[in-house]
């Protein structure tokens, strides 16, 4: 009954033993920290300010890549490909830039059309830009090591 569903960290958790955390790497998404912190002047302090670069998550992937840590992603409510919900990251390759993941469905689940730096690699696994990513994604999980 731990099955927290669109909760990479979670899933990973549950299938290794080993522990995760999330990087917030889409900050600026609205929620409620989005309206009600501004009101009392602590935005930055809360959410860490505005939205992290390309750039940041860049090196968030390649670190935990070059450190062999296994790493999630996961998709807001009504964001990326399909919402709310876990993928697993494979790769990535700073080189092109791009972001290897997969569906656990074991298929795309989503129309590629939608998103035009898709490459369908079969099997539910595709590469997508870094900007792509970042833009469609709102948090990482990253092994602990």
């Amino acid at each position: 009954d731990n099955d927290k569903g669109g909760d990479p960290a979670a899933g990973l958790e549950l299938m290794t033993g080993k522990k995760y955390h999330d990087e917030d790497i889409h900050k600026t998404n609205p929620g409620f920290w989005d309206f009600a912190v501004p009101i009392y002047g602590i935005y930055d302090t809360l959410t860490g300010g505005n939205q992290t670069s390309d750039d940041e998550v860049a090196k968030m992937l390649t670190k935990a890549f070059n450190n062999h840590e296994e790493v999630g992603a996961g998709t807001g409510k009504n964001q990326g490909p399909i919402g709310d919900h876990a993928w697993s990251v494979l790769g990535y390759d700073p080189a092109t830039k791009t972001v290897t993941l997969r569906n656990p469905w074991g298929e795309l689940g989503f129309d590629p059309a939608k998103f035009p730096s898709v490459k369908d690699l079969g099997n539910g696994n595709f590469t997508m830009s870094l900007a792509e990513f970042h833009k469609n994604y709102e948090y990482i999980s990253i092994q602990n090591n």
